[in-house]
């Protein structure tokens, strides 16, 4: 049954949807009318899901770069547009299950060290001061291990993995323009509530602001970048992407600008460790005159692109030589000293309680002067992660942990050697190539539920499940 006449004319149902747009604009305002609207593709996004929990995956896909924009803080907790949708998939997906006579699964060998990881976690709660936190936390993690086990359930093919690409080199370029605007925008005089900085990153810290998107925090901006930069870097050097190559080079000098303005150090290591490898698995197409010219002028335009983005504060070199200083000068000021001393406190909680340390989420609170009223500038965290995990979860949690990220890396090491798909082969070694990325990085924050870093390891499991079946 159709609910409108075939019969009627185009310019009269867009005139019926003006007058409502209109209407609802007179009733509720410009803001409210965007929130109508939003909330109208949200629940088409929804429906969507329900009916295919792979199109889910992808909207997760689409939504992971947006940490901060389109999130919502409950209970001291930031719930994020990407974290709904990956409920709302795995849902949808139990929901499938139940509907077939016969399960199957995909194969993943990180699951039950995974399993053994957050009862470990869960265990150590029972050595928290602050049980409502730990509990929280446990459960934040846990939600964010399920859903990369999904990942794999769900990308079962060339088909499903180059969807998944696409969509998100999409997503990060859009992030990637608005970093830019973001940047602009703080330095013309915008509001934060238009630029999403935050007051930390504005230029009334160094004289120009510090890119940090649709993230919480400029380095986990730059953390996310590792994954799509890796992709399209391998694709670049081997040939095998499905983009074209004028794509993905306007593709990297975009983000490479972004990345530059994160201003964020742990990352510039990471990425340059990153670098050496490509260098060295790619040596014979790297060290020819025309990839050492193509390289150099690719650098050469990133970092002439965010030398003219710091000119906009107004003394170029000034400006220039504030950001050297604080990219280059590792070893002091007071990150580095907030730092150590987060580091010599995760270190003696460790040796305290060396086996399920003091509860996952609790190195806040137990360095804390009150452990159950939360501080005003928000708990304390390590800022390495496997300080902080031998710390909250002692040596039990940390090896759990570490031998999950063994596997993952052997067995990723495992189908590039084996696959016979150069195309795989390129993909695996780019998500590797952001995993250790991502690994060196960990020394320098510590959130563990942080959702990329998890949906890359059901990625890498995905894409070695594909490499392996097509070998066998």
């Amino acid at each position: 049954m159709k609910i409108l006449p075939t019969t009627w004319p185009s310019w009269l149902l867009g005139s019926i949807l003006t007058l409502f747009g209109a209407a609802a604009v007179a009733k509720f305002g410009i803001l409210g009318f965007s929130s109508i609207i939003g909330l109208c593709i949200f629940l088409v996004l929804v429906y969507l899901t329900v009916r295919s929990p792979r199109f889910g995956l992808l909207a997760v896909v689409f939504l992971l770069p947006f940490e901060r924009v389109g999130s919502v803080d409950i209970a001291g907790f930031t719930l994020r547009s990407s974290q709904v949708f990956g409920g709302l998939t795995l849902v949808a997906w139990l929901l499938l299950l139940l509907t077939r006579k016969r399960w199957s699964f995909r194969p993943n060998p990180t699951f039950w060290l995974g399993v053994l990881f957050l009862l470990i976690a869960l265990v150590s709660i029972s050595q928290a001061e602050n049980a409502f936190r730990a509990t929280t936390v446990w459960v934040f993690v846990a939600f964010t291990v399920i859903v990369s086990w999904l990942v794999p359930q769900l990308i079962r093919g060339r088909n499903d993995l180059d969807k998944l690409i696409t969509i998100l080199f999409v997503s990060t370029s859009i992030i990637g323009v608005f970093g830019l605007y973001q940047f602009m925008g703080d330095l013309v005089g915008l509001p934060p509530s238009l630029t999403g900085l935050r007051d930390l990153y504005t230029s009334d810290v160094f004289g120009f602001p510090r890119i940090q998107s649709t993230f919480l925090e400029p380095l986990y901006y730059a953390n996310f970048l590792l994954i799509p930069l890796s992709l399209a870097l391998v694709f670049v050097l081997s040939g095998k992407g499905k983009q074209s190559r004028l794509f993905l080079v306007a593709f990297i000098l975009l983000l490479g600008v972004n990345f530059v303005l994160t201003l964020s150090r742990g990352a510039y290591i990471s990425f340059a460790v990153m670098l050496m490898i490509l260098a060295l698995v790619y040596w014979k197409k790297v060290f020819t005159p025309h990839w050492i010219v193509l390289g150099v002028v690719v650098a050469l335009i990133v970092g002439w692109g965010a030398v003219q983005f710091l000119g906009l504060s107004g003394d170029t070199q000034e400006s220039v030589d504030t950001f050297t200083k604080q990219a280059t000068d590792i070893f002091s000021g007071a990150s580095y000293f907030d730092r150590a001393e987060t580091f010599t406190q995760a270190w003696d909680l460790f040796q305290a309680h060396p086996y399920l340390g003091v509860g996952v989420g609790n190195f806040g609170p137990a360095v804390a002067d009150i452990a159950l009223v939360q501080p005003p500038n928000g708990w304390l965290i390590v800022n390495n992660e496997f300080l902080e995990l031998l710390a909250e979860t002692g040596l039990l949690g940390f090896f759990a942990y570490l031998s999950l990220l063994v596997v993952l890396f052997w067995r990723s090491i495992k189908a590039i050697r084996y696959s016979r798909d150069p195309y795989l082969r390129a993909v695996m070694f780019a998500l590797l190539l952001a995993f250790i990325g991502i690994l060196i990085q960990y020394n320098t924050f510590s959130i563990l539920f942080i959702m990329h870093i998890w949906f890359l390891f059901g990625l890498m499991v995905a894409v070695q499940n594909i490499s392996l079946q097509k070998q066998s």
